[in-house]
């Protein structure tokens, strides 16, 4: 394997201690953020364990669905929404508003 072909490992990508927990316990499989941290192959790791990176893409906030909030570990859509507006409080979740999606599994 070359240098181009060996995965990055990314830093600070999933920050919230509850968020890590569900990652850990295998209910949360993805992760939006405004920027994008890495490409599919690329790992990361909380706390201790390894994760790799399986697809990402964009996609905005008016497309997020019950599925979609339920690979980021919420029951329902509306719980996912909540949890947004707490960890951001002063934030404004336009239906524009773009994310990248980073979708992962444990190794």
């Amino acid at each position: 394997m070359d240098n181009e072909s060996k995965p990055r490992f990314i830093e600070n990508f999933i920050t919230d201690p509850m968020d890590v927990k569900k990652a850990l316990d295998g209910i949360k499989r993805a992760q939006r953020r405004s920027k994008r941290f890495g490409d599919p192959g690329d790992r990361f790791t909380l706390s201790g364990r390894i994760f790799e990176l399986t697809d990402v893409y964009r996609q905005a906030f008016r497309d997020i669905s019950d599925e979609d909030a339920q690979k980021e570990g919420y029951e329902s859509l509306s719980a996912y929404h909540r949890h947004l507006s707490n960890l951001h409080s002063n934030a404004s979740f336009e239906p524009d508003l773009m994310f990248f999606v980073h979708e992962f599994r444990a190794l």
